[in-house]
């Protein structure tokens, strides 16, 4: 996966030409340097930021704490991928270093995708459900279990390989990156089984929870439609008068969810797809860098677009954490 840098790759003797001078894989490798400290960068203060601030520690955050967590690890490895673009004459460095680098790939993409869908799911939970039927369906025993299946999944896929091929995850020599060998007789039935298991059951519970949330807000505003000017003023002279900037606060939140959600499956669909279509290797590198790029911009969108991450995030920056752990939840609804 690596062509930010090609162009138009041709062949010579035979073989796929990736990077047509060694200013392409000096940019490539840049690019992939500049992801990983700006994700390590991100990643480290979205989990910093709910672990210090009260108001984030919410069952939904518990989702987005592993997303960043296996993003986390992912642009920590990142750093092995530029020693492998840099790598004309193969990998310079003991071998598990790679293997271990193209585990971590598979495990954060995997992971974020099953990460996603928790979001999704517990989004939809909390737009859909009253207080008590969202407590009594996302209970901790249950999350736990959420959670076991958000990291079993991606790590037993990634490790299937090597019960197969010990060698088959590491340097790839034809696109110089820590991926795994894509001339091995395993490599097409590999890349079936990933868009397999860590593709369509995330994306149909996104899909299905978001198509829940929207059906319900748009009945609610059919209903309230239908009532009367005078009746809307009753309400929020009584009990709504505080409900209702809630609602549309976890509105505005779960569309912020949406939004990571969209850019994470405009940055893997491609991605995904090659790996299934025959010929297609030639052009996955095209799509390298937009997957791996996704890894540091997830932050970015809390920093701007979050109410609570913007808060923390600068306090954190500040060196005001001990104000952040001290501080209560001033809304009415933490469930955000």
């Amino acid at each position: 996966m690596d062509n930010l840098t090609t162009v138009s790759p041709s062949d010579v003797d035979g073989e796929v030409v990736v990077y047509p001078s060694f200013a392409y894989r000096v940019v490539y490798a840049t690019i992939i340097a500049i992801i990983s400290v700006v994700g390590v960068i991100g990643n480290t203060f979205v989990i910093l930021g709910v672990i210090v601030y009260k108001k984030l520690r919410t069952k939904t955050n518990v989702f987005v704490v592993n997303l960043s967590g296996a993003d986390l690890f992912n642009c920590l490895n990142l750093p092995w991928m530029s020693v492998a673009v840099l790598s004309v004459d193969g990998w310079p460095l003991p071998g598990w270093i790679c293997s271990f680098a193209s585990v971590s790939l598979l495990v954060s993409i995997g992971s974020s995708l099953y990460s996603l869908g928790g979001i999704a799911l517990c989004r939809c939970a909390l737009v859909t459900m009253n207080p008590t039927e969202y407590a009594n369906f996302l209970t901790r025993r249950r999350l736990a279990c959420l959670m076991a299946i958000v990291w079993t999944v991606p790590i037993t896929v990634s490790l299937m390989p090597l019960t197969f091929a010990p060698n088959f995850l590491g340097f790839n020599d034809k696109y110089d990156m820590c991926i795994w060998d894509t001339n091995h007789w395993f490599s097409m039935t590999y890349n079936v089984i990933l868009s397999i298991c860590c593709f369509p059951l995330p994306l149909s519970v996104i899909v299905v929870s978001y198509a829940r949330i929207w059906r319900h807000v748009r009945r609610h505003a059919q209903r309230m439609a239908r009532v009367s000017a005078r009746s809307v003023s009753g309400v929020v002279d009584g009990n709504g008068a505080r409900k209702a900037p809630v609602n549309r606060r976890q509105m505005a939140v779960t569309i912020n969810m949406l939004i990571i959600i969209c850019i994470f499956l405009v940055c893997i669909t491609p991605y995904s797809m090659i790996l299934v279509l025959p010929g297609g290797e030639i052009v996955v590198p095209a799509f390298g860098v937009v997957l791996l790029s996704n890894s540091c911009i997830n932050p970015l969108i809390y920093a701007t677009r979050h109410p609570d991450f913007k808060l923390a995030f600068a306090k954190i920056l500040r060196c005001k954490g001990k104000e952040l752990m001290s501080e209560r939840s001033r809304v009415q609804n933490t469930q955000s």
